[in-house]
């Protein structure tokens, strides 16, 4: 059995790696090969059907073969054989359980009783069997799932073409190593599930590991709890603070100015007049979906000013307001909006205003500059 495998920053597969190899291939035939991720540890997992033949009898085995993105294989085993493995074989499916240990679960149609059933043997990381449930009536594709909380989910039939979902929560093989993340891998966070992040007071995200992991280049994102938006997206350890510096200042409402690039501030100028309206518009639009603050406390007069004006590096700025919450005290405060929109202008390149098609125009090196309270 070989794996190839697809580096995701790659645009080339690997050279095949051999992960088992079959002393006496005439007398083993192998079937159907079910692959994963595994819950407890690093790596992966495959497992494959066979049959064994003999001089007189046919023994159906399966092996499971643990393996790392490497090519280099940990650990090979072989399963209980306590149960009709041809059933399993031609019908049936294996996936590891998100608390560790792995299930094997079948359908099969009887035709004495013209029902389909299903049936579920459960086994732990030592191949130690811990659970069999069933066999179940359900309908005729045995459709089922294991959910990411250990629940699994069976459809079961009903009368006049209705149905019903069968939940059953699964053993946790290792309840000692769930922290409650969805992941057994992780110890531990700082902040904690469900805790608080102070943008002017944490400048730091820590994740404990159980196992040593190594940098990616993949991105931390962190998302708004209640628009769910995206807010802010990490490059490996890259963690920056919002600035405070403004912090406190405006007391009632802000008068700002929004910096263009001179790219943008060129195809700016090339828009007519009500072009121009949109494209302010649309730019306060967006600034209110990714800070989050209801659109209703921005606003512009639509004036805009030039700096290096008739120069290659000229560039125009846009007067913008944002007024104070109304009625409402769960809403940020007019210092808190500020603060926020001028530390992602400056850090665009790993906040959500870099995805906008029109706030991906303004210039990070002014941020969103204060030109005076509005009172």
């Amino acid at each position: 059995m070989h794996a190839v495998f697809l580096p995701p920053t790659q645009n080339h597969a690997s050279q095949p790696y051999v992960l088992y190899e079959m002393i006496s291939p005439d007398s083993i035939v192998p079937h159907n090969v079910y692959c994963g991720l595994v819950s407890v540890g690093i790596g992966q997992v495959c497992t494959f059907l066979t049959n064994v033949y003999l001089e007189n009898s046919t023994i159906p085995v399966y092996q499971n073969v643990y393996f790392l993105s490497s090519g280099e294989v940990i650990k090979i085993s072989q399963g209980p054989n306590n149960f009709n493995m041809s059933i399993i074989i031609t019908l049936g499916t294996m996936d590891t359980m998100p608390f560790g240990g792995y299930t094997f679960r079948h359908s099969f149609y009887d035709v004495s009783t013209n029902n389909s059933y299903f049936t579920l043997y459960a086994y732990d990381d030592n191949e130690t069997q811990i659970l069999e449930l069933g066999p179940i009536v359900t309908n005729q594709f045995g459709t089922s799932n294991i959910m990411s909380n250990n629940t699994l989910l069976v459809a079961i039939p009903g009368q006049n073409a209705s149905w019903t979902l069968y939940t059953y929560q699964l053993p946790k093989v290792r309840p000692d190593l769930d922290g409650g993340y969805g992941n057994l891998e992780i110890n531990s966070t700082n902040p904690g599930i469900d805790g608080t992040v102070e943008p002017f007071t944490d400048t730091s995200i820590n994740i404990t590991f159980n196992d040593q992991v190594e940098l990616s280049s993949a991105n931390i994102s962190i998302y708004h709890t209640t628009t769910n938006n995206l807010r802010q997206f990490i490059i490996l350890s890259n963690i920056e603070s919002l600035d405070n510096s403004e912090e406190g200042k405006f007391s009632d409402a802000v008068s700002g100015t929004l910096y263009l690039t001179a790219n943008a501030t060129s195809t700016f100028l090339r828009l007519n007049k009500s072009e121009k309206s949109t494209y302010i518009s649309e730019l306060l639009g967006e600034i209110s979906i990714m800070v989050p603050v209801r659109l209703s406390r921005l606003s512009s007069n639509g004036n805009y000013q030039h700096i290096n004006a008739e120069t290659p590096s000229e560039q125009i700025f846009i007067s913008v307001y944002v007024n104070k919450p109304k009625n409402n005290r769960n809403e940020r405060n007019v210092s808190g909006v500020f603060a926020d929109l001028n530390f992602m202008i400056k850090n665009k390149q790993v906040t959500s205003i870099s995805y906008g098609s029109k706030t991906n125009d303004l210039d990070p090196n002014f941020g969103f500059r204060p030109v005076r309270q509005k009172l």
